[in-house]
């Protein structure tokens, strides 16, 4: 039957299987680092060494003397039995721990160890598996290919519970941290997107995978919940498809923001949207970035923001920023007053220091320009590439959108500005801040 018995899927409301196209799911196969402890046999001499606890033997140089062994040696033994919480320690003599005895009598204890496990990552339904034999290296051309803004987050994986749940489970071990090395190798699993309209040319679709021969609802939901969202900038290759994917996903709003070929040239976003497209800028911009923000701190411009920064100039990226809630006239005043004394807790202050310290990094660096609006400024703007503006109330390096909280949390607040593509408009607003 295959894909056949869900041609009827939307029959009651109207609808008929009218097209199909292929889908390819980028999953991004992560290397994670992981200590582990696992249980592991007793050596003869770990084996050795409780006996002679067991029969009160129990200082270090009693088991060292009945051992014949050099002291140092012993000592290492002891250690190791310890750290595998097997024995403990109190003043000169060794005793089993609680758990110590139950060990000894399984003859195994636990050893700490370093190990590299591979992990496939579904880069739009964020979901885990450790092993997937049926994803394909390459995307054939002339096919819809699904493509996430971004790339897995490195938090994300190193402390997602599931994943780490998932690998004590598979490798019977028990691990202690996770860190990740790789995350750019990608690979595809195949998806049939089924296409259903109705008379009023309405569009509906659902996801078949063939491998496990049932829909992917949960696919589905998550893509849709991107594009709403915008945080899918690619959607098709194949440009027969273009329109029936743009009335697929777009039926309330009309065309998609960001798909290619779209005819918007302005587009609301809201705090993760605004985070992540300036993050995107800092890394792919081509020609310039020209950002003003009232104020500066060390939470956002933290060492990966700085990171990205060198990563633009190196690309050779102009970078400019403006910053400075006050006039430079106060500001001034204000760093008389705290010559003797400053007070970190003022924003103003801390912008200061902030921009003093890229000016510091970058000295020297004609791609770089750091500088205050000497009449104070409220406005939050970001520029690039002389052809899109943002425009809105986000304060672009002193707030994350509430990212570090997961967009919620008492920190959450509403931001909101508008993205706008005119050349002319990017010009402008750079001139009237004395940068051509």
């Amino acid at each position: 039957m295959g894909r056949q018995r869900y041609e009827g899927l939307y029959e009651e409301e109207g609808y008929q299987l009218c097209t199909s196209a292929g889908g390819y799911v980028p999953w991004f196969l992560c290397t994670l680092k992981c200590r582990c402890e696992r249980e592991q046999p007793m050596s003869e001499l770990d084996k050795t060494v409780c006996k002679c606890i067991l029969g009160g033997i129990d200082t270090l140089e009693d088991i060292s003397f009945v051992l014949s062994l050099d002291k140092e040696i012993t000592e290492g033994e002891m250690y190791g039995l310890s750290m595998a919480g097997i024995l403990a320690q109190t003043g000169k003599k060794f005793v089993f721990t609680e758990k110590g005895r139950d060990f000894f009598h399984r003859k195994s204890k636990k050893e700490a160890m370093v190990d590299e496990y591979p992990v496939y990552f579904n880069g739009i339904t964020g979901k885990w598996h450790i092993h997937k034999p049926e994803l394909k290296a390459e995307v054939p051309e002339g096919v819809i290919r699904l493509v996430p803004v971004k790339t897995v987050a490195k938090p994300d994986i190193e402390n997602h519970a599931q994943a780490r749940q998932a690998l004590e489970e598979e490798y019977g071990t028990h691990i202690i941290s996770v860190q990740l090395l790789d995350y750019k190798t990608i690979a595809y699993q195949e998806e049939e997107i089924l296409f259903y309209e109705n008379g009023q040319k309405q569009v509906l679709f659902a996801f078949y995978d063939s491998v496990s021969d049932q829909l992917d609802t949960m696919l589905g939901e998550a893509l849709l919940k991107k594009f709403r969202r915008r945080e899918v900038l690619e959607l098709m290759q194949a440009e027969k498809h273009l329109e029936i994917v743009q009335s697929c996903f777009a039926r309330e709003n009309g065309l998609l923001p960001y798909c290619q070929g779209g005819q918007q040239q302005h587009h609301y976003l809201q705090n993760r949207e605004i985070r992540e497209l300036l993050l995107k800028v800092m890394d792919e911009a081509e020609k310039e970035i020209f950002i003003i923000s009232p104020w500066m701190n060390r939470r956002v411009v933290n060492d990966d923001f700085i990171a990205k920064i060198r990563g633009a100039v190196s690309r050779g990226v102009m970078v400019t920023i403006g910053y400075g809630y006050i006039s430079e006239v106060e500001m001034g005043q204000r760093c008389k007053e705290y010559q003797d004394a400053p007070n970190k807790g003022d924003r103003e202050w801390r912008s200061l220091a902030m921009a003093k310290k890229l000016q510091q990094i970058f000295s020297g660096c004609s791609f770089v320009k750091i500088f205050y609006v000497k009449e104070g400024t409220h406005e939050k703007i970001l520029s690039y590439d002389g052809k899109y503006t943002l425009i809105g109330s986000y304060n672009l390096l002193s707030y994350d959108g509430g990212e570090q909280n997961n967009y919620t949390g008492i920190q959450f607040r509403y931001e909101g500005a508008i993205l706008i593509e005119d050349a002319s408009l990017a010009r402008e607003v750079k001139e009237r801040f004395g940068i051509l």
